[in-house]
């Protein structure tokens, strides 16, 4: 048999319900926001270790380029001793009596930049947390590493051709002694090193705008144009350090023009 008790309290009227409604509306938006709060500080803390992280990275690019730069002016001053050694031989006839130079020595290994962070920033789907203007400033030297690294490759291979070049004309080029070699072999070694000196001059001009790009990082810059001034100021660097002929004007230019590059994220 059923018991049917009285109710122990009023029947709800339609305040009591609102009210009632209220406070669980309220408490849905208190966990919510709670749960917002959580989140917004969890991705500023990424975001600040991300940043912090760029910043050490770019710092321990900066004397790797520096140096790099060196050998790249180097490897140019020897071009050009080459270049002079050929153009001063003598012609007899079909031939002519040029020299070598001898090496300065010294390595010519090349470390490229790293851009490890922001690429594993990328992948963990981080870098869409960055401020617009970090984004983008992360994004274009990402992009102007990778073009450096590609200039890398142009230059071992027109080294290689140059290497190929003088086995073929049979011209010692580390060795100071005269030599004799017809003249078309003089002029195809003359074009070879014209080839790498224009690769020399491009990886020293990305390389340069890498280590602007670094500067400004460590320096915490937060846009493009800021960036920009820094990499201006390594190019008038390298233009005194022996590219002058880089962009082929005068090393007072101020203006600096990058080729436009995908977007940071979409």
């Amino acid at each position: 048999m059923i018991d049917i008790h009285a109710p122990t309290h009023a029947p709800m009227t339609r305040r009591d319900f609102f009210v009632h409604l209220g406070i669980v509306v309220l408490g849905i938006l208190i966990a919510i926001g709670l749960e917002q709060s959580v989140e917004y500080f969890h991705h500023r803390h990424q975001v600040a270790e991300l940043s912090e992280q760029m910043r050490v990275e770019a710092q321990n690019n900066l004397p790797l380029i520096r140096e790099s730069i060196a050998r790249l002016q180097v490897q140019a001053g020897y071009i050009r001793s080459l270049q002079q050694a050929l153009l001063a031989g003598k012609e007899i006839g079909a031939s002519a009596d040029v020299h070598g130079v001898t090496p300065v020595g010294g390595s010519s290994l090349y470390v490229s930049p790293s851009r490890a962070t922001w690429s594993a920033a990328q992948s963990a789907g981080l870098a869409a947390l960055m401020p617009a203007g970090d984004a983008k400033l992360y994004a274009r030297l990402d992009y102007i590493t990778a073009s450096e690294i590609t200039g890398d490759r142009d230059l071992h291979q027109a080294l290689t051709a140059l290497v190929s070049e003088c086995a073929r004309a049979h011209y010692d080029h580390a060795n100071p002694a005269v030599q004799r070699i017809t003249v078309a072999h003089r002029d195809d070694l003359l074009f070879q090193l014209e080839q790498v000196q224009g690769v020399l001059r491009s990886v020293a001009g990305s390389l340069s705008l890498v280590e602007g790009g670094d500067e400004a990082i460590v320096a915490r810059v937060h846009s493009l144009d800021d960036m920009f001034r820094y990499q201006n100021a390594a190019l008038q660097r390298t233009h005194a350090g022996g590219f002058a002929s880089f962009y082929g004007d005068s090393p007072n230019r101020q203006t600096l023009i990058i080729p436009d590059t995908p977007a940071a994220t979409e």
